[in-house]
């Protein structure tokens, strides 16, 4: 999943920057910002999709179920924010923003951990009070792991 993760990085990386540049020289249009949107969803379901795709050739039941719901969950998220907003209200607070779900798809897939990522993303967009606790006791705990992980491949 090595790959993977710096591609997402770089993504994200361009995403951050087009947008940027493009208020920077005052060259924002509306098409820009719906364009933007809707090649962020896609670049999240296309990756979500492959880890899918994966996992269904393995038969991973129990992956592909965390899978779909990171899927459904992430494009849930933006299209309910979307449609607040334009039926006027306003919806700018969230626990798992789009780039809060890349951060942590990206970690996942760069540390070989994508199993536990996704049912953190399932688990954060079920708004779950544990969530904080279980986010540090797990990463703690596989930071660790792949801190050795890591000296045992030198």
């Amino acid at each position: 999943f090595l790959l993977p993760g710096f591609v997402v990085l770089i993504a994200a990386f361009f995403d951050i920057l087009d947008g940027a540049l493009a208020r920077r020289t005052n060259q924002t249009t509306h098409f820009g910002a719906v364009l933007d949107s809707t090649l962020d969803r896609l670049a999240e379901a296309v990756v979500l999709l492959g880890i899918l795709f994966l996992y269904a050739r393995e038969q991973a039941v129990a992956e592909i179920l965390l899978v779909s719901l990171a899927l459904l969950g992430s494009l849930l998220v933006s299209y309910i924010r979307a449609r607040a907003e334009a039926v006027g209200l306003e919806c700018q607070v969230g626990l798992f923003t789009r780039a809060e779900r890349v951060i942590v798809l990206a970690l996942g897939l760069l540390l070989n951990q994508i199993d536990f990522q996704l049912n953190l993303h399932v688990l954060q967009q079920r708004h779950n009070p544990e969530v904080h606790q279980l986010k540090r006791n797990q990463y703690f705990r596989h930071a660790v792991f792949h801190v050795f992980q890591s000296i045992e491949f030198l």
